[in-house]
């Protein structure tokens, strides 16, 4: 299968390539080149280039690929509120060009969205069809995105489907999220927490990948919006103990405000993930913690 990955250079983008790379044909579009080596040796395209300019245009013309991963965005919540411009040129309007490519191509299009459109969970769960109610940037120029993505489809015919990402983690993330509280950890025996109380979903990023690939290689799922997480929901206070029990260590915990951005409470419903057969046993966060572990100790 020919698949074009725009930001196919970033976190989840270099960890399919690595498991996929062999069975599919992919050509990825990045505004910034690396691993050179490791593509060559794998027949990989590259084409440079920013999803929020015209050349996604040419060259989606160019390859014509059956299905586009859209993983290109402008991630990290204080980024967003920092940059709120950029945010909604390369998430949203950037988003709007590559539907606009897929459809002229007749490429069918998945688009990374966020648990963060939802805001705060109401009720036990988060389902696909509730309202949403995004409290930070990111997750308000995701909506947007994922608006334009639907509208496409129903007026044009866009094949689509929207994925909402929760917390990944895993190897090859030193400086964000879980890796960074680990470093810590190790290194100095603390790990900062801004509020605590605020859970996370946490899913292993090759549990990410397998699902994206059995979706896309799947013709029955097709535009849906599809929850991507995991039955590991907890507080970050919950997570800093659990890294501490697995180190054998005391840790201290130094805590700071709470950021207004970030939400509360959030659980997924994950009812239609449930539907997609995977090849692979879902990695648990303890499991999960302890890869990340070996490899920075």
């Amino acid at each position: 299968m020919k698949i074009l990955i725009t930001g196919g250079l970033g976190y989840l983008g270099k960890n399919f390539i690595k498991k996929f790379c062999n069975i599919h044909e992919i050509i990825i579009f990045s505004k910034t080149i690396s691993e050179i080596d490791f593509l060559k040796q794998h027949n990989i395209i590259v084409e440079k280039g920013c999803i929020e300019n015209i050349e996604i245009f040419n060259v989606m013309k160019k390859h014509k690929p059956e299905i586009t991963l859209h993983f290109a965005a402008l991630t990290g919540l204080k980024k967003c509120e920092d940059e709120p411009s950029k945010a909604f040129l390369i998430n949203t309007f950037g988003t709007f060009n590559v539907a606009k490519a897929c459809l002229s191509e007749k490429s069918k299009m998945i688009f990374l969205s966020s648990r963060e459109v939802y805001g705060e969970t109401v009720g036990k769960e988060s389902r696909e069809n509730d309202p949403l109610n995004p409290i930070n940037i990111y997750g308000e120029s995701k909506m947007m995105a994922e608006d334009i993505i639907q509208k496409f489809g129903k007026i044009q015919e866009l094949k689509f489907n929207i994925l909402r990402l929760t917390n990944v983690y895993g190897n090859g993330n030193e400086n964000r999220g879980i890796n960074k509280m680990i470093n810590s950890a190790i290194e100095t025996n603390t790990i900062q927490i801004n509020g605590g109380n605020q859970t996370l979903n946490l899913i292993y990023v090759d549990d990410v990948v397998e699902i994206i690939n059995n979706i896309i290689t799947n013709d029955n799922i097709s535009n849906k919006i599809i929850n991507l997480g995991s039955n590991d929901t907890l507080t970050i206070n919950q997570l800093s103990k659990s890294i501490s029990n697995i180190l054998g260590n005391k840790i201290e915990l130094k805590y700071f405000p709470k950021k207004s951005y970030e939400v509360n409470y959030f659980k997924p419903n994950l009812e239609k993930l449930k539907k997609i057969p995977i090849k692979i046993q879902p990695i648990k966060l303890e499991e999960g913690l302890k890869k990340i572990i070996e490899t920075s100790s």
